[in-house]
């Protein structure tokens, strides 16, 4: 059966007359979860109408487009929440914090609201801490809670910022650099604690793919999803609101009341309802996660033979399985990324998000140097000889004085 291209490229290695290629990079996206071109077909076929159109084909496509908001939110047990379906995780932090905000500010009439503040961690998201830039603009003054040695962002640390005047708190539930899983139910409860009018928001974008999610359970208001990192596509994500919580469409419309306005993107969203549910397949998770802990035990071990190398975030209780960080002090981790690309090893310096040349914040939080941090992040079908293969590499790189 004809694999998809992106699927085989990846999950198989690509091969050229010279190299093997090792994709180290699942955690920016990984290979696709659906094993044929014919998977593909299924769902999309006769996808040919605006759902927003009033004819029968029309309301045949608004009809498929409700149940792939309906399979969404039964896949991660979000009922009692509106699926706003978005171009993916930048999208969805955006309007979940400036959308939130700018509600909440006309809400009560006033351009700025100058009392208000909001909270976020130290590793979060660039489309989170870019909200910095907003902050004056909107009246909104932001607040950061650090994260302990560990990676992890405690919940005391994030109640203690948290006043009457506090409408929105941002905590990731897992860091995509470090991998550190964090305890967003005890945040949440916390919160409330402190103010039970707060709204709660949580970038879960890197959770799907290896951990069971369920967002009633958390507690938060809004949550993340992202389609890339599901193995769909890049171009698709969603924002899950909790009913009843106005946010403000980023996109100009002559409705109010239209959260995201434009033409749904059906297809997309189809893809990645369906890849959601793939993903979160208990015995699917199970062993995926299974195989990526093992493969992860493998290479932090011969990490560790290296010499002054660290693994960030490594005594974190809980982390995410297909995600490695270390760091090499002294060493050039741009440089380090270009040696092992041009040797066929794609890995990344962190987010895909970030800047070239940026420090990973998350590594920075930690007290490590952020400047020598790569990230290895893999799926399941990674063998352990790939893993002595990036240390042979970086071994020959130290021995022969590149790095």
């Amino acid at each position: 059966e004809e694999m998809l291209w992106y699927r085989k490229s990846i999950r198989g290695g690509i091969r050229s007359e010279t190299k093997d290629f090792l994709y180290l990079d699942v955690a920016a996206a990984p290979s696709s979860v659906f094993a044929s071109t014919d998977e593909f077909k299924r769902l999309i076929e006769g996808v040919v109408a605006n759902p927003q159109s009033q004819h029968s084909f029309g309301r045949e496509i608004n009809k498929r487009y409700s149940e792939a908001k309906d399979l969404v939110k039964k896949t991660f047990n979000a009922q009692g929440f509106n699926v706003v379906f978005t171009s993916g995780a930048t999208e969805s932090n955006s309007l979940a914090l400036l959308g939130y905000i700018r509600a909440l500010n006309n809400s009560t009439n006033k351009k700025n609201v100058t009392s208000k503040n909001i909270v976020i961690s130290s590793i979060e998201h660039s489309s989170i801490t870019g909200i910095l830039r907003h902050a004056d603009r909107e009246g909104i003054e932001v607040r950061i809670a650090p994260s302990d040695s560990k990676g992890i962002i405690t919940p005391q640390a994030v109640a203690d910022l948290v006043d009457e005047h506090t409408c929105l708190v941002s905590v990731t539930s897992a860091n995509g650099e470090i991998g550190t899983v964090q305890p967003i139910r005890s945040i949440v409860r916390a919160v409330k604690r402190s103010n039970n009018t707060t709204v709660i928001h949580s970038d879960m974008t890197q959770c799907p793919y290896v951990k069971k999610v369920d967002i009633l359970k958390t507690g938060v208001d809004m949550a993340t999803i992202d389609g890339s990192k599901v193995g769909v596509s890049v171009g698709i994500g969603a924002l899950f609101v909790r009913r009843g919580l106005d946010l403000e469409a980023l996109f100009l419309s002559k409705d109010p009341r239209i959260v995201r306005p434009g033409t749904p993107p059906v297809l997309l969203s189809l893809l990645f309802a369906n890849a959601c549910q793939i993903v979160q397949d208990d015995t699917l998770l199970r062993e995926r996660t299974k195989k990526m802990e093992i493969f992860r035990g493998k290479l932090e071990s011969e990490l560790k033979t290296i010499p002054k190398c660290i693994i960030n975030g490594e005594q974190a209780e809980d982390r995410l399985p297909h995600i490695v960080s270390f760091s090499i002090p002294g060493i050039d981790h741009e440089y380090l990324r270009v040696l092992l690309d041009n040797d066929g090893i794609a890995v990344s310096t962190g987010s895909a998000c970030t800047s070239q040349g940026e420090e990973v914040a998350s590594v920075k939080a930690l007290g490590n140097e952020a400047v020598s941090a790569i990230r290895c992040s893999f799926d399941e079908f990674r063998k352990k000889s790939d893993a002595s293969r990036v240390i042979s590499n970086i071994t020959s790189y130290l021995n022969e004085g590149l790095i």
